[in-house]
């Protein structure tokens, strides 16, 4: 999905660079060099340079032979020169928060009550926020924050002891947090008014993992892997430089290795691929965006 992204930011950057002028062939045989804006039945509307200025005209199509689009990719038109054109935000702030929902293995080595407790710590919920900076109307880079919480207990649990020769019962808890910083890439493609649009957001940071449990006794586990981040969203303008934000977001990671403490001592647990320790997770947001 991260690929998908690339191309999408790609495609959609590359598309906002290639504003080349179009050219315009009349029944007198004059060569046009301009900007074509719209068509309408009867007219062909564009934009043209004429002794340093840009000028904005008309011509009846019943008095052209030709038109081609993308004639000249070196010499390009302003796009603040095209009439409408509205100025785009250079800054973006958003904040955003919702529900998660973690997709990584579960161990199918555990009991079944002991994999029904696993499943109650996917979802859970999320809050964060990014800052970008659009270089150009369609690209920009920033930063990205995002934190995921969840946590259950189940008390009863039965462990077998044998300096209590037998089964005794006992408390099973998590309470886990994810948290992802890294560096943004985002494409966004405004509507028409530019007050809506869609953006694209890929991300490469840090994911931190920490765990306060409880495992017959209290321990604490941290352990922290390269990340992974994808959005995918609509703004909506609500007032002046305000949006409001739906998004769907996707990270992954993976650990390899988790530190525990017990208060009495420290060591590290090596993970397997195929024993879990994966961090993939959804996330479905709803927040606000100031536009700047």
């Amino acid at each position: 999905m991260n690929k998908l992204f690339f191309y999408l930011i790609f495609i959609i950057c590359f598309g906002q660079l290639m504003r080349s002028q179009d050219l315009i062939i009349s029944k007198s045989n004059d060569s046009i060099q301009c900007k074509i804006t719209k068509l309408k039945k009867n007219n062909i509307y564009f934009v043209f340079k004429n002794n340093q200025q840009y000028q904005s005209t008309l011509i009846p199509l019943t008095e052209i032979v030709s038109y081609e689009y993308n004639f000249d990719e070196e010499n390009r038109i302003p796009k603040e020169k095209i009439p409408g054109y509205i100025e785009y935000s250079k800054v973006r702030i958003s904040l955003q928060g919702g529900y998660s929902y973690q997709i990584g293995k579960i161990n199918d080595e555990g009991s079944q009550e002991l994999r029904e407790y696993l499943e109650k710590l996917r979802p859970g919920y999320h809050f964060g926020g990014d800052f970008t900076y659009y270089f150009a109307e369609s690209f920009g880079v920033g930063v990205k924050y995002q934190q995921f919480r969840t946590s259950t207990d189940f008390t009863n649990v039965v462990f077998f002891e044998a300096i209590n020769n037998g089964p005794v019962n006992r408390l099973l808890k998590d309470d886990i947090s994810i948290s992802f910083i890294g560096a943004l890439l985002s494409a966004r493609l405004y509507n028409k008014a530019k007050l809506n649009a869609f953006f694209f957001n890929t991300s490469i940071g840090y994911m931190t993992y920490s765990n306060n449990a409880i495992y017959e006794d209290a321990i604490k586990l941290k352990g922290n892997t390269l990340g992974f981040a994808s959005d995918i969203g609509y703004d909506i303008g609500i007032a002046d430089n305000l949006s409001l934000g739906f998004q769907l977001s996707t990270f992954f990671g993976q650990l390899s290795k988790l530190e525990t403490d017990n208060g009495t001592s420290q060591r590290s647990i090596d993970i397997a691929r195929n024993e879990g320790g994966g961090l993939g997770r959804f996330d479905l947001s709803i927040g606000l965006r100031f536009n700047l």
